[in-house]
């Protein structure tokens, strides 16, 4: 049942019981100017009122959750096909996604790989290329720290200096253990290089 019909249903209902209510109340207790009536018919209008209320809270509830009446659809993510500095890495997605944030698709099980327009590997199938680095944003502050993956940004991606290092991201290809000098945050491998070196870029769907 949509959260329409729910709302339809539940004020209907309220209408009815109301309506019922009253007519059992003048049935008691009728006549014109009658306090006892009318005083039954506030309190009805009261409850019917705070009725309303929750119907509404209620309402909102799940249009949090549903919408049109659907469950919400997982953003689509991609690794672009072409390449770009770490200056350039933020205008590297096409319209409607933008450069992610590690953050934002962390967890690819909760994300859908758009693989029309993304890189593929032989053995990507419908999922996303393993081992192929891409610029991420890293969600930290502009930085200008060496060699540290996560902290190095690119000063935000707004930096193509050689002197400067950002982060790229790629999905493991080892399933055991890493060499020392790479930084694992599975499912994910993590490396710093000079932002003047050209990269593919994490994309994702815009909410």
């Amino acid at each position: 049942m949509t959260n329409r019909k729910a709302t339809t249903l539940i004020s209907g209902t309220l209408v009815a019981l109301f309506s019922a209510a009253i007519v059992s109340a003048q049935s008691s207790d009728s006549g014109a100017g009658n306090p006892t009536l009318l005083q039954a018919i506030q309190a009805l209008q009261n409850s019917l009122n705070d009725l309303q209320t929750t119907v509404i809270s209620l309402n909102r509830k799940v249009n949090s959750i549903v919408t049109n009446g659907l469950p919400p659809q997982p953003r689509l993510f991609y690794l672009t096909q072409g390449t770009a500095d770490g200056a350039g890495a933020p205008n590297a997605c096409q319209a409607g996604f933008h450069m992610a944030s590690l953050w934002e698709i962390y967890d690819p099980s909760s994300v859908v790989y758009e693989s029309s327009t993304g890189l593929q590997q032989d053995d990507s199938g419908s999922g996303p290329p393993a081992g192929t680095p891409g610029w991420i944003r890293t969600g930290t502050n502009s930085r200008t720290v060496p060699g540290l993956a996560g902290f190095d940004n690119c000063e935000a991606y707004t930096s193509a200096n050689p002197a400067v290092l950002g982060t790229t991201v790629s999905l493991n290809i080892l399933w055991g253990p890493l060499v020392a000098e790479v930084s694992e945050i599975p499912p994910w491998r993590a490396d710093s290089h000079a932002c003047s070196t050209t990269a593919h870029v994490w994309c994702v769907q815009d909410q």
